[in-house]
């Protein structure tokens, strides 16, 4: 779909179910921000007038009997985002970045004037609402759910498969082997094998957020759509041992060329600091090895941190959690928030995107001098009511090498 220089930067429609739209929201959605996080759920947000006949009229879904509630309505409605890029010198295309789940809206009046805010996300957070399964469909014993010497893909794939083929459909596609659409055109890249136990009660997001939390597998939703070949699809998954490329050419600099920032924060914060962490298989099981930096213990000390793990009584899962607990922890962080200057910037999505590493630069002037590159883990997008974007406190983080190859016992 070709666009003039005319057309907005950024359109949004909300659908049914079925991704059959119910009303466009341009010229009617207003302080709208979408938040892009590295493996967590993606999220939109923005307000309607509430009695727009666009927003408050009765939709009668195709093909049904019943009444299906307003045309903007919570739980049964998805978010579509698109934003206008440059395919190649000549086309540009309107792309979908944001896909989800209408699960918010608040009614709130004052005065004469009522406004509806609306809050969607991606299916990752629907899967804090489904439980994991096995492969017969079963939920759980008290053992949990284990697995050994597994790549993480496959398990991540596995608790979608099997949530699917027992609750039904959740949004996502991963193709047929994993209980999706043969249009699937996502990655699905090998990443470390594993041992893993679930405990019991476990929701297939959280089971998820605990296999991106060792620091082995990003899983990107990336949004599409597709209602023609895939009708009710928001997302497609991708699984990357490291998600992401380095982006040399995005720099980012303060008071340093290119001067593409407005504003910058850089936050030590050793008040979490842990180079000496002991962590436990199981409420009141045996210790797994313990983990130790001596180097950061020389220079600041000890600083100790224990844990126990009632639902997983693999050790070498406990192990790989305190390794990436270490890891992450052992010279405390450093968070840098960066506000890109419009127009002078790289572009986000395009010219960079979550997951990437970008130069971030700034002199002294700022106590510590920035150089080199920081991950993308957070792009905050606002949207103006003229459909621009602004990227406000864009969250990045020194990455990191020590990611460790592989962790089967």
């Amino acid at each position: 779909m070709a666009v003039t220089f005319r057309d907005p930067l950024w359109r949004f429609i909300a659908t049914d179910l079925e991704t059959n739209t119910t009303t466009w929201l341009d010229g009617r959605c207003f302080n709208r921000q979408v938040s892009v996080l590295l493996n967590r759920p993606r999220v939109f947000t923005g307000e309607v007038p509430s009695d727009d006949p666009e927003i408050n009229r009765n939709y009668d879904a195709p093909g049904t009997m019943f009444d299906d509630g307003p045309y903007v309505n919570e739980g049964d409605r998805l978010i579509y985002g698109f934003r206008r890029e440059v395919q190649d010198e000549i086309t540009q295309m309107w792309t979908p970045r944001f896909a989800g789940i209408l699960l918010q809206v608040e009614d709130a009046a004052q005065s004469d004037i009522a406004r509806s805010r609306i809050t969607a996300y991606d299916p990752w957070q629907y899967l804090y609402n489904r439980p994991i399964r096995n492969s017969s469909g079963d939920l759980p014993g008290s053992d949990g759910l284990s697995f050994d010497d597994t790549k993480a893909n496959v398990i991540a794939a596995s608790l979608l498969k099997w949530t699917i083929d027992t609750d039904g459909p959740c949004f996502i596609d991963a193709g047929t082997t994993w209980s999706g659409t043969s249009f699937f055109t996502g990655t699905l890249d090998d990443c470390p094998e594993i041992d893993i136990n679930f405990q019991q009660g476990m929701m297939v997001g959280e089971a998820w957020d605990e296999l991106v939390d060792l620091g082995l597998i990003d899983i990107v939703l990336e949004p599409i759509y597709d209602p023609d070949d895939r009708p009710g699809y928001c997302v497609q998954m991708n699984t990357y041992p490291l998600a992401g490329q380095s982006r040399p050419n995005a720099v980012f600099g303060w008071d340093k060329a290119p001067r593409s920032l407005v504003g910058v924060t850089s936050l030590y914060d050793g008040s979490e600091r842990a180079n000496s962490i002991q962590y436990y298989a199981g409420q009141g099981g045996p210790a797994v090895t313990l983990q130790e930096d001596s180097l950061s213990q020389a220079r600041y000390g000890v600083y100790f941190a224990q844990r126990f793990f009632p639902g997983q009584n693999v050790a070498a899962g406990v192990v790989a959690l305190a390794q990436q607990e270490l890891a992450l922890r052992k010279n405390g962080q450093h968070t840098v928030t960066i506000s890109p200057a419009p127009v002078r910037a790289p572009s986000p999505f395009t010219e960079y995107d979550i997951g990437d590493t970008v130069p971030i630069y700034s002199s002294n002037a700022l106590r510590k001098a920035l150089t080199g590159e920081q991950r993308i883990y957070g792009i905050p997008v606002e949207i103006s009511d003229d459909a621009l974007e602004t990227v406000r406190s864009l969250l990045a983080s020194p990455p990191r090498s020590d990611r460790i190859p592989c962790l089967s016992s």
